[in-house]
């Protein structure tokens, strides 16, 4: 089971994401889950946040695995997707560890399904979505170990690649790329670690970056963790794997970023400000892009130039969300789009 200790990357969470479901009304102290689900599928979205009282919450879930028992002889794809928000109403709005023991309760009735993996391919399909959005979930709260947690049992049903002889498990790289990410976020969560874990991180990076659907993010990721050792020659390097057009766009400004910091060790300034003028042609407005541009031309000696780059970083859109903001959060930054296709699932 999931227990939460610390959420020491909540505020930088709250701060790269707009929250939506926020209603004022309190829901009446004896609401069950049973109602909050036939709200939620009548397509009341404000239906969870409504429960906006820690001790509500914490009532619902102690009489959560009654509740799941009952919801295993009728299964339905509303019913993840509603879990998934109902732990993250706990874990962002209310900041109730009671989430955390929720979101075990709700991983072990995802995995209890009648079909054994392997065997029904929509079914397959879904639980995928679920586990990838639970865990992006949790990586959105910088706790590692929580991760850790949470990919435990997923090492065993899921695999990177369909094992001989068959076996009934579900089939999908993504994990790979979690695996290694779980070690990048431990190594950022305490420096002091990141000569032992970067290098480990990095192992499991280039295990990731073998299969096409992680690879670039596993590229970029690890020629970050390069920079941040110091290795700035060899993250340059990493990123010339980046052979390929790449569809994600925060994954796209990442390794601009990273780029401009790989060369600005190396003291290629003119290359270092090519990339972070590229990082800005996909991302407009970027802050980080912009803050680096103002640092590197002051070292540069332009003061001018510099004070018209921070003079772009202040005008900035308030609507701009920068993507290196999401880089820490990893896949939370998928979390709306997966907990949508389980409603659509379930219409």
């Amino acid at each position: 089971m999931i227990t939460l200790l610390r959420w020491p990357g909540l505020l930088l969470l709250l701060s790269l994401v707009t929250l939506d479901g926020r209603a004022a009304t309190q829901q009446p102290a004896g609401v069950s889950l049973d109602e909050l689900l036939s709200q939620y599928e009548a397509g009341d979205r404000q239906a969870i946040a409504r429960v906006v009282s820690g001790r509500n919450y914490r009532v619902l879930v102690r009489n959560l695995n009654d509740t799941l028992s009952r919801w295993s002889r009728d299964r339905r794809p509303s019913q993840t997707a509603f879990l998934l928000e109902f732990v993250r109403t706990g874990v962002i709005d209310l900041k109730d560890d009671a989430a955390l023991k929720a979101l075990g309760a709700a991983q072990e009735f995802v995995m209890a399904r009648r079909d054994p993996p392997g065997r029904n391919p929509a079914q397959d399909d879904l639980e995928l979505t679920w586990h990838k959005a639970a865990v992006g979930l949790v990586q959105g709260l910088s706790a590692p170990m929580l991760v850790d947690d949470l990919l435990g049992p997923l090492r065993r049903r899921i695999v990177a690649t369909p094992p001989v002889p068959a076996r009934d498990v579900l089939v999908d790289p993504w994990i790979v790329l979690a695996d290694a990410i779980a070690l990048e976020q431990r190594a950022f969560a305490d420096p002091r670690t990141l000569p032992s874990e970067g290098p480990r991180a990095i192992r499991r990076f280039d295990d990731a970056a073998a299969f096409t659907g992680t690879r670039a993010e596993a590229i970029v990721r690890t020629s970050w963790l390069l920079v941040r050792l110091g290795q700035h020659a060899n993250a340059l390097a990493a990123l010339e794997g980046l052979r390929d057009p790449i569809d994600d766009r925060s994954v796209r400004c990442w390794s601009a970023l990273v780029r401009g910091r790989a060369l600005e060790g190396l003291d290629r300034a003119e290359a270092a400000t090519r990339a972070y003028e590229d990082a800005l042609v996909v991302a407009p407005h970027s802050q980080s892009a912009l803050a680096a541009l103002t640092a590197l031309e002051i070292r540069r000696g332009r003061p001018d130039v510099a004070v018209r780059r921070a003079a772009e970083a202040r005008q900035a859109p308030s609507s701009t969300v920068d993507p290196w903001l999401q880089y820490g959060s990893a896949d939370y930054r998928f979390f709306r789009e997966r907990v949508e296709r389980l409603r659509t699932a379930g219409r």
